[in-house]
């Protein structure tokens, strides 16, 4: 949950033009939000999962350890 409020807290003010400097960059803004969505999505995923197994549901958390790298990989490009 405070992923995704920070998430909310930050989209709000890039989309507000007054509360940040002229010199954003888009690119980092749209990083930092998928960013910010991967650790809610894979609890959300945790939680469709968890209807059919627990144990699968507790071992889909070790997403977080590769969406991170992985997503930094991925816009690295």
């Amino acid at each position: 949950m405070a992923s995704l409020l920070l998430t909310l807290i930050s989209w709000y003010a890039t989309n507000r033009s007054h509360l940040t400097g002229p010199d954003l960059d888009e690119r980092a803004v749209r990083q930092g939000r998928v960013q910010g969505l991967a650790v809610p999505a894979v609890f959300l995923l945790s939680i469709a999962v968890s209807f059919f197994s627990v144990a699968a549901a507790m071992y889909s958390w070790l997403l977080l350890l590769v969406v991170g790298p992985l997503l930094r990989r991925i816009w690295s490009r």
